[in-house]
């Protein structure tokens, strides 16, 4: 059974112009929420996408490849990643992680 999410980004102005700019399937709209609730790993990935560019992808699949079995919450946070990096260009994971990241900067202020 799928965790309650406590906290969705997507009712926030900023997210709704990213959807809406960037073009995103509503069925992507779950990924993003799942993303969201890793402030922590948002943090981490925030300059990830403008320094690799389009070689992205494939360090994010050679990143989940060599995870410890234990990792499950980035394995989970990075399988999200992966299948929003395999539909958007780099541009666009890049632009999603800063405005979830500046969310969670602001909701936990």
């Amino acid at each position: 059974m799928e965790e309650e999410i406590k906290y969705s980004p997507i009712s926030e102005e900023e997210i709704k112009d990213f959807l809406q700019f960037r073009k995103i399937e509503k069925e992507d709209i779950p990924l993003i929420e799942n993303l969201s609730r890793y402030p922590k790993l948002l943090n981490e990935f925030h300059n990830f996408f403008n320094l690799l560019k389009e070689r992205s992808l494939d360090d994010l699949k050679r990143q989940i490849k060599n995870l410890k079995e234990e990792e499950n919450e980035r394995k989970e946070f990075l399988s999200n990643l992966i299948k929003f990096a395999e539909k958007y260009d780099w541009a666009t994971c890049f632009n999603l992680i800063r405005i979830l990241e500046r969310r969670s900067h602001e909701k936990n202020s």
